[in-house]
């Protein structure tokens, strides 16, 4: 999820990372106006399924199935469980609730913590194993209208980890690797000022549409208001925080920085941010405003940092750091291979 195949980083595909999770934080601080809701809760979870897509693999090497969803397992699953436990464990003895791993037990199967993290997985799993067969442009295009008619049927059940949001995810995941099989257009298409600049005004006309409609859109309750304009909404604003990001070039260090860590912020955002409104409430600012979120997201962005370096340096396996299960198939792999040599 967070590398391209040569290992190396993509400065604007971090920077948009970073950008969609300062917002993020911005929409769970509270203070969001009801005017603004329309912005922060509009496309900026799409927009992330669609990196995470982008950068889920390269479409010139064959996929090896196997050492794909470990990845996602080391990279997603195992930082996601660590987090899980740890954090109920202490909530719990701080509620003076002792009956710890019967509860986390059944917390755990019914995936309701953190639902994007949830969300997430599942998408993965099951796009990994559906390219694993069918990777043309041709049956990603029908990956994606498959997905949306799953979810259309599921989207009034409520199911355990985030499974019928998922196949919505899916569709916005699948939308990513198609650009990447045509990257060499999309960054064409990306890097052509007057597309950039028609897509900003694009954005910017979409938003106030959506804010006279009242088209409300909410991805974790699984309610993306009027299909007709989402869907063009989260294309059009995804394409434009891209350019922008391409043309980010002063003052990236914290938006590269929330891009590069976009899990562990997403992990400790919460505990920072009940500080902050307790903060807020107790000097008497409680009226939501345009200005609050952001400040309120820029100091959790920066006060998260030393702890986000910590954990990454003393506790990887927590930022999905520590390839336990890919080094083991890595080994099984590299000897089966010299075993067939062997026999030829």
């Amino acid at each position: 999820m967070e590398l391209i195949d040569n290992k190396k980083r993509i400065e604007w595909l971090d920077i948009t990372k970073g950008f969609c999770m300062f917002f993020i934080i911005s929409a769970h601080s509270g203070f969001v106006p009801s005017y603004l809701d329309y912005f922060y809760n509009s496309f900026f979870l799409s927009a992330y399924f669609i990196l995470s897509g982008y950068l889920f693999h390269n479409p010139e090497r064959n996929p090896e199935v196997f050492k794909k969803l470990t990845k996602i397992v080391e990279s997603l699953l195992v930082p996601y469980l660590v987090y899980w436990a740890l954090s109920y464990t202490v909530d719990s003895l701080l509620r003076g609730n002792y009956n710890i791993l019967p509860n986390l037990f059944w917390d755990i199967v019914s995936g309701k913590k953190l639902w994007f993290m949830s969300c997430l997985i599942v998408s993965e799993i099951v796009f990994a194993l559906y390219i694993s067969f069918f990777r043309k442009t041709l049956s990603i295009v029908v990956f994606i209208f498959l997905s949306f008619l799953v979810w259309y049927f599921l989207k009034d059940y409520k199911l355990p980890w985030a499974v019928g949001i998922s196949f919505m995810a899916n569709v916005f995941l699948a939308f990513g690797y198609l650009l990447r099989i045509h990257n060499d257009a999309f960054l064409k298409f990306l890097n052509n000022d007057r597309i950039g600049i028609g897509l900003i005004f694009a954005w910017v006309g979409l938003f106030i549409a959506q804010c006279f409609l009242e088209y409300r859109i909410s991805f974790p309750a699984n309610d993306f208001g009027n299909l007709f304009f989402y869907f063009p909404y989260v294309i059009v604003g995804s394409f434009a925080v891209f350019y922008l990001s391409t043309k980010w070039k002063r003052h990236t260090r914290l938006a590269l920085f929330l891009g590069q860590n976009s899990l562990l912020y997403y992990f400790f955002q919460g505990q920072v941010l009940k500080l902050m409104k307790s903060i807020f409430v107790k000097f008497g600012f409680t009226n939501p405003d345009y200005f609050k979120p952001l400040l309120i997201a820029l100091l959790v962005s920066l006060i998260l940092i030393l702890p986000i370096l910590l954990v990454k340096r003393y506790f990887p396996i927590m930022a999905g750091k520590i390839p336990f299960l890919s080094t083991k198939f890595g080994s099984f792999s590299q000897l089966y291979k010299k075993i067939q040599i062997t026999k030829k």
